[in-house]
C-alpha cells in the first residue's frame, strides 16, 4: 500500500486531476485497515504493519519510479522516463566530486 501511495504523490504532476482519485482510496483502505488493527481482540500486530508500511515507503521513494515527460509520439501521446530518486542523487554526487 505504501509503495502506490509513494509512486501515485511522486507522479502526482503527470496524473494531474486523476491524483485525488488514486489517492483517496488509497488512504481510506489504510485508515480502515489501521481502525480494524485497532479493535479489541483484534491480535494484530499495527507496529509490525507500521514498520512494513514505512519501510515500503522509503524503499520505494529511492527506488520507485518518478516519471517524466520527455516528448510525445505522432499520435500525440507522451513518452516518459523513468529518474527514481537514487539516480538522481548519485548524479549530483558524481557532479559535486
Amino acid at each position: 500500500m505504501s509503495v502506490l501511495l509513494s509512486i501515485v504523490f511522486r507522479n502526482k504532476k503527470l496524473l494531474g486531476n486523476q491524483y485525488e482519485g488514486y489517492m483517496r482510496p488509497l488512504l481510506l483502505s489504510a485508515a480502515i485497515n489501521f481502525a480494524f488493527g485497532m479493535t479489541p481482540g483484534s491480535r494484530i500486530d499495527n507496529f509490525g504493519h507500521l514498520g512494513g508500511f514505512l519501510g515500503g515507503l522509503a524503499i520505494s521513494f529511492l527506488v520507485g519510479p518518478r516519471y517524466k515527460t520527455v516528448g510525445y509520439d505522432r499520435f500525440g501521446r507522451a513518452r516518459l522516463v523513468d529518474e527514481p530518486f537514487y539516480k538522481t542523487l548519485l548524479q549530483k554526487v558524481r557532479e559535486r566530486y
